[in-house]
């Protein structure tokens, strides 16, 4: 215990008065440091995707049209085919089809839950255009299908 507090003062010490001899002799005031507002975090390219775009546009009202009206044929189809022998396939939908006012409030519903996702793709336009697009396939080949029963 006596050698490491004799070699503490041996070493420490001079250290100790080597460092007082070269400290300034009073502060220094800081010099004035201009400060900058952050730059916001967000680029060029993720502000532009954050324009709002049309929800009905030219094309998306052109589809739209063709959406109403394969849904409409879908309609037709359906009430003709049921007319006879047989009864609709769709689980969902069978409560419904079996009047004329449930088949209306059916097909009224989907085209509203269509417009209601073209609402929500508005600023994805490619994924609206698919929508669109695999709804008109779908209830096209529904009409399709119906008619040739």
């Amino acid at each position: 215990m006596r050698s490491l507090l004799k070699c503490a003062l041996a070493f420490v010490l001079p250290l100790a008065g080597y460092a007082a001899e070269n400290l300034p002799s009073a502060p220094e005031p800081r010099p004035e440091v201009a400060v900058t507002p952050a730059k916001p975090a967000i680029t060029a390219h993720r502000i532009e995707r954050r324009i709002e775009r049309p929800t009905y546009d030219r094309q998306t009202v052109v589809e739209l049209g063709l959406v109403a009206g394969s849904l409409a044929g879908d309609a037709v189809s359906t009430a003709k085919f049921l007319s006879g022998h047989y009864y609709e396939q769709n689980v969902l939908a069978r409560p419904f089809v079996q009047s004329a006012g449930g088949s209306a409030a059916y097909f009224g519903m989907s085209f509203s839950a269509i417009l209601y996702g073209n609402h929500l793709l508005r600023n994805h336009p490619r994924w609206k255009h698919t929508l669109n697009w695999s709804i008109i396939a779908l209830e096209s080949y529904a009409t399709a299908h119906n008619a040739r029963i």
